[in-house]
């Protein structure tokens, strides 16, 4: 079963923590944050994780 989670607030803190632990349970991971830059590094991490994601910023 493909499953895929959503996590707000991902760019830092308790979001970016959930979505790495989340990376591991899921099939794929959509990062949604304010801050873009940061929220690349998040996405750098799920992916390094071996899971596909979705970063999706102001201006992403």
């Amino acid at each position: 079963m493909n499953r895929v989670a959503i996590v707000t607030g991902a760019s830092r803190g308790i979001g970016r923590a959930t979505a790495i632990r989340l990376a591991r349970d899921f099939s794929a991971v959509a990062l949604v944050a304010r801050t873009q830059e940061i929220l690349i590094e998040t996405a750098d991490a799920v992916r390094a994780a071996g899971m596909p994601t979705r970063a999706c910023g102001e201006y992403a």
